[in-house]
């Protein structure tokens, strides 16, 4: 039997994808580092939490490079069938342009070297940047099933291998190179889907507000949190960018993130029986095609902006500018949440 989804999963994932939004095109208007600093680790967390045991690792791996390879094959073909559309319509086609982004998007890595400051080799070439989290996503569940049912077991097992995962976190940080798929990165994320697996089992947020406790909780974790978010450098786990080097980096990010997704995820619960969050809901099981297209979608909605010359400045201290962002998001989510309907129809009409 599925696991029935939980709602405040749901809730989570689609506010988070919210937050991609406003970090991929007009950033936000308060409180931009601490929500960075936990919005991508949610998502690993969240896919850890929903694991169930019953399936060998073998078994998992194959079911979860399937669901996730088989999207980014498509969504790279599409973006890359666009690129080459554009090229023809401008005459700029070369060897080059057509080789270089399939390359790219083989390495899924936004660029080949860590350090921003030089020159550097870029990759993900077809509005396809926030990709890197799809196989970022497909290395760290590898790793992730390979090691969960031992971890959840094995209380003793348990401790050396968040050590083993924290050492290796730590080492990566002095790599030069950022490797394909994320590599360098999935000690943390695996640490990530580790934990939520964990609270999963628990089932840590099962009638979380009605817990004795659940306020205390909440301003524990909203200190530990801002406190981290005030001595730390901003972040940025898709470049593995931790703040800092070593040690004081990599361990504080990961403290910092995991102060925000177990906030996040208490309020989400909390706030379940609304109404008002089956917008959220609807949003977060579109989550994938969401990040996929919305840079692409972005590309065209935003010359609407041009093409009418609206009579405002296109600033963030206008509020019609967050007014025309809010609309845009509005509309990139409508045309996801319908491209994914008209490919259930269509794989439901090729089984008949």
């Amino acid at each position: 039997m599925e696991k029935k989804r939980l709602d405040f999963l749901d809730i989570a994932k689609g506010i988070g994808i919210i937050l991609v939004l406003y970090s991929h095109s007009c950033g936000f208007p308060i409180f931009g580092k601490g929500v960075v600093a936990f919005y991508m680790p949610l998502f690993f967390f969240v896919s850890g939490y929903v694991y169930k045991m019953g399936r060998t690792p073998l078994e998992n791996i194959g079911r979860k490079l399937k669901q996730l390879l088989i999207p980014y094959a498509g969504f790279t073909l599409l973006l890359y069938a666009e690129h080459v559309a554009l090229g023809l319509l401008k005459n700029e086609i070369t060897g080059e342009s057509l080789i270089k982004p399939l390359l790219g998007a083989v390495y899924s890595r936004a660029c080949l070297y860590a350090d921003m400051t030089g020159e550097n080799i870029e990759f993900l070439l077809l509005s396809n940047g926030p990709m890197w989290f799809i196989t970022a996503m497909a290395a760290s569940s590898i790793f992730f099933y390979l090691l969960v049912d031992k971890f959840l077991e094995d209380a003793r097992l348990r401790g050396w291998i968040l050590f083993i995962l924290a050492v290796l976190t730590i080492g990566f940080t002095y790599c030069p190179y950022l490797l394909p798929w994320s590599l360098d990165t999935a000690p943390a994320c695996v640490t990530f889907m580790l934990l939520g697996a964990l609270a999963g089992k628990e089932e840590y947020y099962k009638d979380f507000e009605k817990k004795k406790f659940m306020p205390v909780i909440l301003i524990v974790l909203s200190l530990g949190y801002s406190i981290f978010m005030e001595i730390s450098n901003p972040v940025n786990l898709s470049l593995r960018d931790y703040g800092y080097e070593g040690i004081h980096g990599a361990l504080r990010y990961m403290v910092m993130a995991l102060c925000g997704v177990w906030l996040f995820l208490g309020i989400c619960k909390c706030i379940e029986k609304f109404r008002f969050t089956k917008v959220f809901i609807l949003v977060g099981k579109h989550t994938y095609t969401i990040m996929a297209l919305h840079i692409l979608l972005f590309k065209y909605l935003t010359k609407v902006y041009y093409i009418f010359k609206m009579p405002f400045a296109f600033e963030r201290g206008n509020i019609w500018y967050w007014v025309y962002w809010t609309m845009v998001f509005i509309v990139v989510i409508v045309i996801c949440i319908m491209f994914d309907k008209v490919l259930f129809w269509i794989k439901k009409k090729c089984k008949k």
